[in-house]
């Protein structure tokens, strides 16, 4: 058995693919890049990563994209050498029709200042624990908080908050948390800035975000019974640039197209 199937050592990033075109595709080569080299992966080069999505990615119609790379060998592997493989996953995308989220409050602390939580590796136990018992409680995605009573995130999701001032914060990747890349984006536009949030401070928010590469920025109407200003959020994602969504030509070539969203 491979190590990515016994320890889940593993990257993957998670895009949309609209006829041809990608939403936010520099973001997540760049973020698969950044990881591989702390993880002892060898991440693929553009020509290699835009021909593997070529291959598996239909050139018309809406598409969930998973890019993986995965280290096979290992002790318990048939061939015991290291090796990193890609393997690209595709599904239809059926969109996401919810007007707005409802987050269940985990009950598990995560350890404080984790880097491992920065890479979106397939050892992702926690949040898929943090995920099921929230759905499984009716609710829609979980909210994690570490062992310090600091809000990290969601369970797939970044998570942006509306200050009484009309601000918008987000919690700093030092805490230990996805850096997801619609938060990158919206880093980049000067649209959210970073500030730590404690669990009691939540209340004094007008308004909750969810931030996720595949259903975009989404409001939240509660958190537990604590409730929020979903007019607020959709006015405020209303307001939002639209992503830039680029071919995988122009990937390639290391262009884009402005003007284009999706």
């Amino acid at each position: 058995m491979d190590d990515y199937a016994l320890y889940g050592h593993s990257l993957f990033e998670t895009l949309i693919a609209r006829d041809g075109r990608y939403r936010d595709l520099d973001r997540h080569f760049q973020r698969l890049g950044t990881a591989a080299a702390q993880v002892l992966l060898q991440p693929p080069d553009r020509a290699a990563f835009a021909r593997a999505l070529r291959e598996a990615v239909p050139a018309e119609g809406a598409w969930v994209v998973r890019f993986t790379l995965l280290q096979q060998g290992g002790r318990w592997a048939a061939n015991p050498a290291f090796k990193t493989k890609s393997h690209v996953w595709v599904k239809p995308y059926a969109g996401d029709s919810r007007p707005s989220l409802a987050l269940h409050l985990s009950e598990h602390r995560f350890p404080c200042n984790d880097p491992w939580r920065q890479l979106k590796s397939g050892a992702r136990l926690g949040y898929q624990i943090v995920g099921r018992l929230a759905k499984q409680a009716g609710y829609d995605d979980g909210l994690i908080v570490d062992q310090k009573g600091f809000i990290l995130e969601a369970g797939t999701a970044n998570l942006c908050f509306l200050r009484a001032d009309g601000s918008w914060i987000t919690p700093p990747l030092a805490s230990g948390l996805l850096p997801g890349t619609v938060r990158q984006r919206l880093l980049e536009q000067s649209k959210v800035a970073e500030a730590a949030i404690k669990l009691e401070e939540l209340p004094r928010f007008r308004a909750v975000v969810t931030t996720n590469a595949v259903s975009g920025p989404k409001p939240v109407r509660a958190v537990m019974t604590q409730r929020f200003n979903t007019e607020a959020a959709a006015n405020w994602i209303a307001g939002l640039p639209e992503p830039e969504t680029t071919t995988l030509d122009q990937f390639e070539a290391g262009t884009h197209n402005p003007a284009h969203t999706d």
